[in-house]
């Protein structure tokens, strides 16, 4: 029987005595006994029914083999002296003898550092909730470098306006002048992700390693877009050819339109960080000038089918040796 099982069944006991024993084994055995009597002032139709209850009483049931062995506590085997000395460790064996000579009452040595038993403290509360420890560092960083994640934007692959190679921008420091260049490479890694730029000074091929996440950057303003990129995302083809970048700056890489946003963004930029050195006032005049009064740039027409822009010529450097030239005026 299943404990907590009940039974229910009709017996003719012959006297009352007959039913006190009856009841008595069954609480022997382990039930909880009790008779339920039907027309008890009927001596025709008079029945006793004795129903028992399994697992209610203190006494141990009489169960199958399995039920046994499921209540029956297990005892824990004893080791003999031989398998104890084989399992403890060094440290072990020598704390408890001299936890048994202490009892004896014996003089015991000081524990040493290697003698004595390591002391186990409280694990600390979590600082992060169920979060990987690099991923909580990058994220700090990240709050730490880009707080309006603007930088992150700029490298984002599913944003339309990230920065892409054959972009020409212009990198505005903290403590220095800004750097303009064109992109030809752009590392993503993460805090370590960086920007390629090169440009010519003095006909001379110039690169730079621009780190996006330096707290000294401010910010990378983009000047000018293609209208087709080149193929590839490196462009370490065009060093020493025909589509080299050629000497860029942030008064003559862009037309009318552009030199005016470039001093409207470089006053804005003063007023919103004082920090910032303060522009020239001979560069603002000479934007203005060049803004107001259209002048014509003599730019010599690339031989290569894809051109690349409005002033694509003008960016990517001229050719004395064409033949055929064109005179563009900037708008």
């Amino acid at each position: 029987m299943v404990i907590g099982g009940k039974f229910v069944g009709q017996f003719y006991p012959a006297n009352e005595d007959q039913i006190v024993q009856i009841t008595s084994a069954a609480k022997v055995a382990g039930f909880q006994c009790g008779v339920v009597i039907d027309e008890p002032e009927s001596k025709k139709n008079k029945k006793h029914y004795l129903v028992l209850t399994a697992g209610s009483s203190d006494r141990p049931l009489n169960l199958g083999e399995m039920e046994i062995e499921s209540v029956r506590p297990k005892k824990e085997k004893k080791l003999s002296k031989k398998l104890q000395r084989q399992q403890e460790s060094s440290k072990d064996y020598i704390a408890r003898k001299k936890d048994l000579m202490r009892k004896r009452g014996k003089n015991v040595a000081r524990d040493s550092k290697f003698t004595e038993r390591m002391v186990m403290y409280e694990p600390l509360p979590p600082l992060r909730s169920n979060q990987k420890l690099m991923d909580y560092i990058k994220e700090a960083q990240y709050t730490k470098l880009d707080k309006n994640g603007l930088k992150r934007k700029l490298i984002d692959s599913k944003n339309r306006e990230r920065l892409r190679s054959d972009d020409i921008v212009t990198v505005v420091y903290k403590n220095q002048k800004p750097i303009t260049g064109m992109i030809i490479a752009i590392k993503k890694s993460g805090l370590a992700s960086t920007i390629l730029l090169r440009n010519k000074i003095t006909g001379l091929g110039v690169e730079m390693h621009i780190p996006i996440f330096h707290p000294n950057i401010l910010r990378v303003d983009i000047v000018r877009r293609p209208i087709n990129y080149r193929p590839r995302a490196r462009h370490y083809y065009i060093r020493n050819s025909r589509l080299d970048v050629n000497e860029l700056d942030v008064r003559n890489s862009c037309g009318q339109a552009g030199r005016q946003a470039l001093y409207a963004l470089l006053i804005s930029s003063q007023a919103n960080c004082p920090q910032l050195p303060q522009p020239d006032a001979r560069v603002g005049q000479e934007m203005e000038t060049m803004a107001g009064e259209p002048q014509p740039v003599h730019v010599c027409s690339p031989v290569s089918s894809s051109f690349h822009g409005e002033f694509d010529g003008q960016m990517h450097g001229t050719n004395s040796h064409q033949k055929r030239e064109r005179n563009f005026d900037l708008l």
